[in-house]
C-alpha cells in the first residue's frame, strides 16, 4: 500500500541527510521526494570541487529544482603566503588544537596528557605526541595556547620535516593559484549566473567570508573529525592544514576583501534576474562596500542601481559592518562618513519583515561609536511590514530613535537593542514611551544600554548589577500598558506609580529644544502623554471605586 506523497514529504522532513540518501535508494518516488529535503541548500565557491558540484547541481532536472538556498562560501586562499607564514599560522592552530583535545579528556577523566592520538596517519600522530610533551606551566587558555605556539616556532626546523606540513602548504598554494589564474571576478560570474538562472525556487542567498573555527573530536577523543556541513570544500578540508584566511585580514588586496566579494555576488543576482526574500551576510562587510553609489564617475553605479532593484522585494535582511579599526588597525574617520550605499538599499527594501544590522564599535571611541543614525537610514524610509527589528553599536540621537521605531516601523513586533548609544536623554524616558507607544511588541530585549539612570561610565559594558534591571525594564515595556499597577523599574520605592508619567514630560521637552527637527517626535510624545493620561486618570478611579464597594 502506497501513501500519498504529502504525508511521506512531513516523514521525510524530520529524517537527518544521511537517513534521506538511503530513502533516495528505495524507489523512484521516494527518491523524488527525499531529494526536496536534501537538496535544498547549495554552495558555491572560487574552488574547483565546488564549482564542479555547482554546475552539477543546476544542470540535474531534478536537483535545480529543489534548491531554496544559496551561500557563498568567499573564504580567501591567498597566494602571497610563505612556507614560513604557513608554519606560522599552522602552529598556533594545533596549539589550539592541543588544548581542545587536553580539554576534552579531563573532562571525560582522561587525564593523561600522553594518551595515545589515533589517527589514521602515523606522522601526524608522530607530530602531535611531540606536541603534547611540550612543557605547559600556564592554566590559562590564551596563555596555554601562546606557550604551545611558541614552542613550535622554536623547534620549527624539526617540525618542518614532517611531510604532512609540506603536503599541505603545497595543496594550499595549488588552490590559491587556481584561483588566481582561473577565477577572477568575470570567470567567476560566468559560471555563476548561468546556475542563478536555472535556480526556479531560489528564495534565499547567504554570504561567508570566514569558517568558524572548531574541532570535531571523535567519542573516544582521540581522533580528529573534518566538518560535517558547508562547502565540497570544507567538509573535505584536512583539519591539519590552516584555515582560510577571513576576509577582513588587514593584509589582503581590496579584490580578495568583503566589498568585492560583497558586490559580486549582488551583480550576479542582477544580471540573472534573481530576487530572493531572503539575504544574509554571516560575516562581517567593509563599510567601504557602500560608497560606490556616491562615486558618480565609477563605472559600476549602474550595477549597484541594479543591485537595489534586485533587493526591492527583500523580506529579511542580514548585514555586520565592520570595524575599520580591525581591518586597518587604524582610525580612518572619513570612511565612515560615505555610507550612500546602504541608505540607498535599505530605502528600496519596502518589503522588509525582518532587519538585523550589527555595526561594530572601535575601541578607541569608548564613549561615542563611529556609526552614527545619518549614516544607516535613509530619511524617507518606511517599512511598514517590519514586525522583527534587531541593530547594535549605533550612536543616536532622541528624535531619530522615536521616528525610526514609532513612525517608520509602525509595525513592530519584535525588538531588540544591543550597544545603543543614546546621545541626549535617558533610557527610562524612552523606556516609558516604549511601553505606551509599542503596543504591538511580542518580545523586547535590551542589552548593554547607555545612560540609564545617568549614569557616568568609561565604556558600554553595563555594570552586572544593572542587568536586573534591565530584564524588569523589558517586562515592564511588555505588560506595563495592560497593567498599571507596575511600577517603572527605576522609580524610588517611596514615588508613586504614577510618576512615571514625569518621563514623558521630559521627553517632550527633549524633543521640542530641537525645535523643527524634533517636531516630529515632539508629536509622538505629546499622544502619548495624553494616552497615559486618561489611562491613569480611568486606573485611580476604578481603584477607588473597588475601595468603595469594598466598604460598602
Amino acid at each position: 500500500m502506497s501513501l500519498p506523497t504529502e504525508l511521506v514529504l512531513q516523514i521525510l522532513q524530520n529524517l537527518p541527510n544521511r537517513d534521506l540518501k538511503n530513502v533516495r535508494l528505495a524507489s523512484k518516488d521516494f527518491s523524488v521526494c527525499a531529494a526536496e529535503f536534501l537538496f535544498r541548500k547549495l554552495y558555491i565557491s572560487k574552488q574547483k570541487e565546488d564549482l564542479d558540484a555547482f554546475e552539477g547541481a543546476t544542470n540535474h532536472p531534478l536537483v535545480r529544482k529543489c534548491v531554496r538556498t544559496l551561500e557563498y562560501d568567499a573564504v580567501v586562499i591567498w597566494t602571497e603566503l610563505s612556507e614560513g607564514q604557513y608554519y606560522h599560522q599552522l602552529c598556533f592552530l594545533v596549539a589550539s588544537f592541543r588544548h581542545c583535545l587536553d580539554s576534552y579528556h579531563d573532562g571525560h577523566r582522561h587525564s593523561d596528557s600522553q594518551r595515545t592520538f589515533d589517527s589514521p596517519d602515523p606522522e601526524i600522530n608522530e607530530f602531535v605526541r611531540r606536541c603534547r610533551n611540550a612543557p605547559m606551566t600556564s592554566m590559562g587558555l590564551n596563555t596555554r595556547v601562546a606557550e604551545q605556539g611558541r614552542y613550535l616556532l622554536l623547534h620549527k626546523e624539526e617540525f618542518m620535516k614532517f611531510d604532512f606540513i609540506k603536503r599541505g602548504y603545497r595543496e594550499w598554494m595549488e588552490r590559491a593559484m587556481f584561483e588566481r589564474l582561473h577565477m577572477q571576478d568575470q570567470d567567476f560570474l560566468g559560471v555563476l549566473i548561468p546556475g542563478l538562472q536555472k535556480l526556479d525556487h531560489l528564495d534565499s542567498v547567504s554570504l561567508s567570508g570566514e569558517w568558524p573555527r572548531a574541532w570535531y573530536l571523535e567519542n573516544s577523543g582521540n581522533q580528529v573529525s573534518k566538518c560535517p556541513s558547508g562547502s565540497l570544500v570544507r567538509r573535505q578540508w584536512d583539519p591539519f592544514t590552516i584555515e582560510p584566511l577571513q576576509w577582513n585580514c588587514t593584509s589582503l588586496a581590496p579584490s580578495y576583501g568583503s566589498a568585492g566579494r560583497f558586490w559580486t555576488i549582488m551583480s550576479a543576482l542582477s544580471m540573472a534576474s534573481k530576487q530572493p526574500r531572503v539575504f544574509e551576510c554571516k560575516s562581517i562587510v567593509s563599510p567601504t562596500a557602500f560608497e560606490i553609489i556616491a562615486e558618480s564617475s565609477r563605472p559600476d553605479n549602474g550595477r549597484f542601481a541594479r543591485g537595489c532593484s534586485t533587493f526591492a522585494g527583500l523580506q529579511r535582511f542580514s548585514l555586520r559592518i565592520s570595524n575599520l579599526e580591525t581591518l586597518l588597525h587604524r582610525i580612518r574617520p572619513e570612511l565612515y562618513d560615505n555610507m550612500t550605499g546602504l541608505q540607498e538599499m535599505l530605502n528600496h527594501m519596502s518589503m522588509l519583515e525582518t532587519l538585523e544590522l550589527n555595526v561594530p564599535w572601535t575601541a578607541r571611541y569608548r564613549l561615542q561609536p563611529p556609526f552614527r543614525y545619518n549614516l544607516i537610514f535613509p530619511k524617507s524610509g518606511i517599512w511598514e511590514r517590519l514586525t522583527t527589528f534587531s541593530i547594535g553599536f549605533l550612536a543616536v540621537h532622541l528624535d531619530e530613535l522615536i521616528e525610526l521605531l514609532f513612525l517608520k516601523m509602525p509595525n513592530l513586533r519584535r525588538l531588540h537593542l544591543d550597544y545603543i548609544d543614546l546621545l541626549e536623554g535617558t533610557w527610562q524616558d524612552m523606556i516609558e514611551l516604549f511601553k505606551y507607544g509599542l503596543c504591538s511588541l511580542e518580545h523586547v530585549q535590551i542589552h548593554e544600554v547607555t545612560h540609564l539612570d545617568h549614569l557616568e561610565r568609561s565604556n558600554f559594558l553595563v555594570a552586572w548589577e544593572l542587568q536586573d534591571r534591565l530584564v524588569d525594564l523589558e517586562n515592564y515595556i511588555l505588560k506595563g500598558r495592560d497593567n498599571l499597577n507596575l511600577k517603572h523599574p527605576c522609580l524610588r520605592p517611596e514615588d508613586p506609580i504614577q510618576q512615571s508619567l514625569a518621563y514623558l514630560t521630559e521627553l517632550l521637552r527633549q524633543c521640542e529644544s530641537k525645535g523643527p527637527h524634533g517636531s516630529l517626535a515632539a508629536g509622538v510624545v505629546q499622544s502619548q502623554i495624553d494616552y497615559s493620561t486618561m489611562a491613569y486618570r480611568r486606573w485611580r478611579l476604578d481603584g477607588s471605586e473597588a475601595i468603595v464597594s469594598e466598604q460598602a
